[in-house]
């Protein structure tokens, strides 16, 4: 079938470089809320299943902070989108087996649509804007 708009197609770097800075942005403000006034509400929260909930609140803090940064300046994309997608997958479970609101800010959906964008990044690449060169 032909295409509606096939003026369109030759914009078509433009889609993963939306999708990099969405997902990028999202992990950025999922590992600032990590930081702010409820940090110690997440410590009491994780310390009812581990007992090492200080070191893990930071942890995660710092690595969706990463991730999400290296997602919107592009560089490592393909990695980062591996790890945003298994980290997004891995809050989703966290978020229906243990309802930790705290941890998980975001609703279930919003974990799993993470997990797809950071997927289609990883097949895609990084788009426009981005350090990251293909081979």
């Amino acid at each position: 079938m032909l295409s509606v708009f096939p003026q369109l197609l030759t914009f078509s770097l433009i889609a993963p470089f939306i999708l990099r800075v969405a997902v990028g942005f999202a992990f950025i403000a999922l590992g600032a809320s990590h930081f702010g006034k409820g940090v110690p509400d997440v410590r009491e929260e994780l310390m009812r299943v581990f007992p090492w909930a200080g070191s893990l609140v930071v942890f995660l803090g710092v690595a969706e902070l990463i991730l999400g940064i290296l997602l919107v300046v592009g560089l490592w994309t393909q990695v980062a989108a591996l790890l945003a997608g298994i980290g997004s997958l891995k809050l989703a479970f966290l978020k229906h087996r243990f309802a930790f609101r705290a941890v998980a800010p975001f609703s279930i959906g919003v974990y799993i649509l993470l997990a797809i964008m950071s997927l289609s990044l990883l097949l895609t690449g990084a788009g426009f804007f981005a350090f990251d060169l293909p081979l």
